[in-house]
């Protein structure tokens, strides 16, 4: 009970972080929809109507750890449903080299990294709220075990298998949290948006450079598969520095 409630007050906190990553709605970077034939798009808007957009929320990244807001926005007078999401790296090697945590690992994350934020900011203050807006990073983790949030590691080109084993488990709330990019499905209001986040851990080899870009695919029901190819900032960021400080 005590995980679920700080896991619950931590997505207090990063729910505020990825509304006030920016002054308006989108994130900084948005990301240019990609389409059938692999061209780039003249236009931000994709064929269902929905904008993304997406930053690294520079804060909360680390040296081995990198945390993306995606923000799904929704001008049409429908409501869009996204039933799956799939990130690429660039190639399959680095997609097995970057690692997605859940349950119990995202739990472990947010206490270390609430904690060194405080230190960071020799603030009491500081230090108290974050520990007490603390964790929502994931809402009904602690469903899946009577004995406390279970959770793991797996490879971002490995993440389907883990969403199938979920679904056959019904487990699904258990694996990622409601405002995790893997969480799906979710909808987009129609004129409102959905602000997303995901934690992303590596690349476990270094040959893997620079991670400061990906391609999305996202299932929009009714409407068909959309791709989008988002360049996110590395300005100041420690999440694997030492491959990003020349060309990424």
């Amino acid at each position: 009970m005590k995980a679920r409630q700080k896991l619950f007050r931590f997505f207090v906190v990063l729910s505020s972080l990825l509304a006030a990553s920016c002054a308006t709605v989108a994130n900084q970077h948005t990301a240019r929809p990609i389409s059938a034939d692999g061209q780039p798009s003249a236009s931000f808007e994709t064929a269902s109507g929905l904008t993304i957009s997406g930053e690294e929320l520079e804060e909360l990244s680390s040296r081995h750890f990198g945390v993306l807001a995606v923000t799904f926005q929704n001008p049409t007078n429908d409501w869009l449903r996204i039933d799956g999401v799939h990130l690429d790296f660039g190639s399959e090697a680095r997609n097995q080299s970057i690692f997605v945590p859940w349950g119990e690992e995202i739990l472990s994350w947010e206490l270390a990294t609430s904690q060194r934020i405080a230190i960071e900011r020799a603030n009491t203050t500081t230090a108290l709220s974050m520990l007490a807006m603390g964790g929502s990073i994931a809402a009904g983790l602690g469903r899946r075990s009577a004995v406390g949030v279970v959770g793991g590691m797996v490879a971002l080109g490995s993440v389907t298998a883990l969403w199938a084993k979920a679904l056959e488990e019904s487990t699904t709330a258990a694996t990622f949290p409601p405002a995790h990019l893997f969480a799906t499905p979710f909808s987009v209001p129609p004129g409102l948006f959905a602000k997303k986040w995901v934690l992303l851990n590596g690349p476990k080899t270094a040959d893997a450079g620079c991670v400061a870009s990906l391609h999305m695919d996202y299932e929009v029901a009714g409407k068909g598969r959309e791709r989008v190819y988002l360049r996110f900032s590395r300005n100041g960021s420690e999440w694997h520095s030492a491959a990003c400080r020349g060309p990424g």
